[in-house]
This record gives C-alpha cells, structure tokens and sequence, in this order.
C-alpha cells in the first residue's frame, strides 16, 4: 500500500501506480508538495506542481526510525 499526504490529509492506495498518478493531480491543485510513500517508508516521492521534485529509495534493507536507537543501545557497555 503506498499513501499519499496532501497537507493535513492522507489517502491510501493499493498501487504505487495509482498513488503517484493521484499525487500529480492533487501536486497540481494543492500549492504545496505532496508525498507519497510506501508503508515501510523504504520508497518516498515528492510531487508540486505535477511534476517529480524529489524521489528516494531505502536500500538499509527496512530499518525503521526507531532502529537507530535500539542499536545503539545494543551496542553500548551495560557496565557503563
């Protein structure tokens, strides 16, 4: 599933095809940028004005934002 932030607002859609042809239509009506990302948040795009401004691609094999800080808590001495 791959969701699709117009300000405020979030729609969800099935395909990545579909979420990125709804984004450039609301990219065009809305003033802002519009995102879309998949729900790992491994794939993120950003649209404004109908047009691609930004794409990325998560290749750390699906950390999460909180992964960082797990890990370094593993990481640490717990004699410390």
């Amino acid at each position: 599933m791959y969701l699709v932030t117009v300000g405020t607002q979030t729609h969800d859609y099935d395909t990545r095809a579909a979420a990125i042809a709804a984004a450039k239509e609301f990219s065009v009506e809305h003033r802002g940028t519009v995102l879309v990302h998949d729900e790992e948040e491994r794939e993120r795009f950003t649209y404004h004005r109908g047009k691609l401004e930004s794409y990325t691609y998560d290749t750390r094999g699906g950390r999460k934002p909180g992964d960082r800080d797990r890990d370094r808590d593993r990481d640490r001495d717990p004699s410390d």
